[in-house]
């Protein structure tokens, strides 16, 4: 074999060599990805879990507030606190799929749900927002993105509202 043989056959395998370790990160990459996924899906059903768990002990609270009834200012704590929570975690869930690049209102729409369902809870959330929207745009004015989240729930409540009312 002559030396040029041996340099066009070196090269040759160090190109495929570069090649199949540009596969083999890409391959790598692709399986954290899902790593990473299936860490924030089991993550975010814990989250649920324990929400209802707190939903759960506070039963009593919750269907008073359902009722209509006058809480006690310990009672409204613990409504706002779970009402707040459950629209952390609907946020928090539907900024993960934007992330990701999975968009879509599940989590959102879920949420919108759980207000239609429950009239105390949806005055609780209501009430929270429209503070939380004004002390955003107190702080970061040029951002849109918790009143576009605020927004996604309220179509999401409307087209409820069409279709069962």
């Amino acid at each position: 074999m002559k030396p040029r043989d041996w340099k066009e056959t070196a090269e040759l395998i160090g190109i495929t060599a570069i090649v199949a370790s540009l596969v083999f990160v890409g391959v790598q990459l692709k399986q954290e990805q899902q790593i990473a996924l299936t860490e924030v899906y089991a993550a975010s059903t814990s989250s649920a879990i324990e929400l209802h768990l707190a939903i759960s002990e506070n039963a009593g609270i919750w269907m008073k507030s359902n009722s209509g009834e006058t809480l006690s200012d310990a009672e409204s704590l613990i409504i706002n606190r779970l009402v707040a929570a459950m629209y952390r975690r609907a946020r928090g869930q539907a900024n993960m799929r934007r992330i990701v690049g999975t968009f879509g209102t599940a989590a959102l729409r879920d949420f919108a749900i759980e207000l239609y369902e429950n009239p105390g809870v949806r005055r609780v959330w209501e009430a929270q927002i429209n503070n939380e929207v004004e002390y955003f745009k107190i702080m970061s004015p040029q951002d849109d993105f918790r009143r576009n989240y605020r927004d996604e729930v309220l179509v999401e409540l409307a087209k409820l509202e069409a279709a069962l009312d």
